[in-house]
């Protein structure tokens, strides 16, 4: 076989997502998280038992195994879920756990390993915090039309404070343990691993807590 000296053509690189469909995919991303904002509050407030909570999350999660695991073991049932959630989808997550099934794994997990006040902050950090610091990034990033994929400076500022809000308002706690939960938090959300940040965010602020006296 004679060797062709002609050069290879490139490669194709993948679209970029443009700036305005990015911040538009991330804001239906994290309606979950915002939604789920009166799990803690309704909790907070009596509205909402421990007892309802796990019940509550626990179908949530078991719903989210059985679709993940549908979607990854059947061909047709992948492509059907890539039809209706392709769009809203990050890459790692056609292959991987979505970050619903994360943020349905780490709400449990505030409601079943913490006492009362510490997993209700572990819960609206994991529900309002985690996913304002997305939206409120992403948000930064498009108007100073600076396009940024992963973690912000600045969203992990707003994991910070909206924690500290939720602790303060929700648990009761001092303003000293509020902003040293809130630092917690935003420091177990900027990296990229280990885990999910669902998980971590949720981990972080409910330990953080608990060890600071907030039970």
């Amino acid at each position: 076989m004679i060797a062709s000296d002609a050069p290879e053509p490139p490669a194709v690189a993948s679209p970029a997502v443009p700036p305005a469909a990015a911040l538009r995919r991330e804001l239906a991303r994290k309606a979950m998280h915002l939604g789920s904002v009166a799990l803690p509050v309704g909790w907070a407030y009596g509205a909402l038992s421990p007892d309802t909570l796990f019940a509550m999350l626990t179908a949530a999660l078991a719903v989210a195994v059985l679709v993940e695991g549908a979607r990854h073991l059947s061909p047709a049932v992948g492509r059907a879920f890539g039809a209706a959630f392709g769009p809203l989808l990050r890459p790692h997550e056609r292959v991987e756990l979505t970050g619903a099934t994360w943020l349905a794994a780490a709400m449990l997990a505030a409601v079943v390993i913490f006492p009362p006040r510490a997993g209700i902050i572990a819960l609206w950090a994991a529900a309002a915090a985690d996913g304002l610091a997305s939206v409120i990034g992403r948000l930064v990033t498009y108007w100073r039309r600076r396009p940024q994929d992963g973690k912000t400076v600045v969203g992990s500022i707003t994991c910070a404070i909206v924690t500290m809000a939720g602790a303060l308002w929700l648990a009761g706690t001092t303003w000293p343990v509020a902003a040293a939960i809130g630092a917690v938090t935003a420091l177990a959300e900027r990296p990229r691993g280990p885990l999910d940040d669902n998980l971590r965010v949720a981990l972080a602020a409910g330990i953080a807590a608990w060890g600071l006296g907030v039970a």
